[in-house]
């Protein structure tokens, strides 16, 4: 018997998140390698430079795999809503209010009549746990990158900001705050 739609959506995103572990440990040692080579002063610049360029190749997956994460989470909680409305099942606890809504609107059912098969219902008791547990990780690490990105990009208009009210002779004041 093939997977049920449930399996590969909550398999799909528990693979996601096991990719985000896989690329932070490797921004990690790339850090350090560039760093040692850094401080070493026999390093050929060449090889410096190319081990930058593949740390920030590694920097630039990190914002289409958080949208994918996003994207993901979202299609599993909203296959969860439908199949808990299908059937009674209690939805799950940590849904965010903050996702977009989904245009698949399909009936997550085995039978494709509208009811649950016994099968169903067993599979989604099975996995309850493991769903939970990659919702609220999804959930957690795409807000861990969103606040990320804004204070990178309230730092990067400071930093404007002042090398502008430098450069002009001007007091600039750029004493804002981002709120998340």
């Amino acid at each position: 018997m093939p997977p049920s739609k449930l399996y590969i959506k909550t398999k799909a995103l528990e693979r996601l998140l096991k990719e985000e572990d896989y690329y932070k440990k490797e921004l990690q040692d790339q850090q350090k390698l560039v760093n040692t080579l850094k401080d070493d002063k026999s390093v050929d610049p060449y090889e410096l430079k190319k081990h930058i360029e593949v740390l920030q190749d590694t920097e630039r997956l990190f914002p289409s795999l958080y949208q994918k994460i996003d994207e993901f989470k979202v299609d599993l909680e909203n296959y969860l809503k439908e199949f808990s409305k299908d059937s009674g099942v209690s939805s799950v606890q940590n849904e965010s209010s903050e996702s977009a809504p989904n245009t698949n609107t399909e009936a997550p059912t085995a039978n494709g009549h509208g009811s649950l098969s016994p099968i169903d219902k067993v599979e989604i008791e099975t996995l309850q746990p493991l769903i939970d547990e990659l919702l609220q990780k999804a959930t957690l690490a795409v807000k861990n990158f969103n606040s990320l990105h804004w204070t990178h990009f309230a730092l990067l208009v400071y930093a404007v900001g002042y090398v502008t009210s430098c450069n002009s002779g001007s007091n600039l004041d750029f004493s804002w705050h981002v709120t998340l």
